[in-house]
């Protein structure tokens, strides 16, 4: 891996330097990293890491007490800040220990550009964000609150549509829910953590992406993707939002034991009334053949 002005980055310096600023990107506040070697070392003369050098354990600190998203100790075998201190990537953070730094802007835009985010990666954004949303007023209504998508984004290094589709994604999960009313949408931030999404959270973020199996991960990917091509047409956006409730009630009625018919004579309804939905509506009630078989031996509920 190679840094621009640095030169070729081990794989332990690599891993440490994403995770630091994963760590940073976590949280608005102002932070500190703090650099700590497991025993006491001479002074280095050279900017080449060596393995004979001590590792070091590398801390993100965050002045409010805020927990970033990643608590696990971030170990390397080099000292980063002397590494990339010249080039401006740091710079000190000497008030609290001249142990420490912090990122400058400028290197922040550009690691933003040597790491963009995984969809795993922004997923754990998404989640810590809603996760500090919670505990500061776990008792917030709904209906009240939105993330500020356009900064949060900027700040990361997320791209609308990363952001869009890694929010459904949570919620296809049951992990996040819409915030608010019908007619708000997921990718304009109107989300909140389930009692699911507060434990991912507490569980410090695994992928879910990774854990989950494969068949779970194509079907989220299919609701998705349907709801993709719904936004894009030009009908009545109150149309569009209540077609896509329809589609993800049509999509948690195949999880239960006996799936009621009604969302799909709702859905069925909507695409008579409006011409636009009706290639779309039916791909996407074709994906649930099996679903729809089993809610005809239930009759309609």
């Amino acid at each position: 891996m190679e840094l621009p002005e640095i030169g070729r980055l081990h794989e332990d310096e690599y891993r440490a330097l994403k995770l630091l600023l994963q760590s940073v990107l976590s949280y608005e506040g102002e932070y500190c990293i703090t650099s700590r070697t497991d025993s006491p070392t001479s002074v280095s003369l050279t900017l080449k890491p060596s393995t004979s050098n001590p590792k070091r354990t590398y801390t993100v600190t965050f002045r409010d007490g805020t927990e970033p998203a990643i608590t696990e100790p971030i170990v390397c075998r080099s000292d980063l800040d002397r590494r990339l201190s010249p080039q401006g990537y740091v710079q000190g953070c000497y008030e609290h220990d001249p142990q420490t730094f912090r990122f400058s802007e400028s290197g922040i835009e550009r690691l933003r550009e040597v790491f963009p985010p995984s969809n795993s990666e922004v997923m754990r954004y998404i989640g810590h964000a809603l996760y500090l949303a919670w505990e500061e007023n776990p008792k917030q209504l709904l209906s009240r609150f939105r993330l500020d998508v356009e900064p949060f984004c900027s700040r990361r290094g997320i791209s609308p549509k990363q952001f869009k589709a890694q929010s459904n994604l949570l919620v296809s999960l049951g992990y996040a829910k819409i915030s608010g009313h019908g007619e708000n949408h997921v990718h304009e931030g109107y989300l909140w953590l389930t009692q699911q999404g507060l434990e991912w959270a507490m569980r410090g973020f695994p992928s879910l992406t990774e854990s989950a199996s494969p068949s779970i991960t194509v079907e989220v990917h299919v609701l998705n993707q349907y709801i993709q091509q719904v936004e894009q047409l030009p009908i009545d956006p109150a149309v569009r939002v209540q077609f896509e409730l329809l589609m993800r009630r049509i999509d948690a009625e195949k999880e239960k034991e006996s799936p009621s018919y009604k969302p799909v004579q709702d859905a069925l309804d909507m695409l008579t009334k409006v011409k636009e939905l009706w290639p779309i509506g039916i791909k996407f009630l074709a994906e649930y053949g099996d679903t729809l078989a089993r809610m005809a031996g239930h009759g309609p509920h």
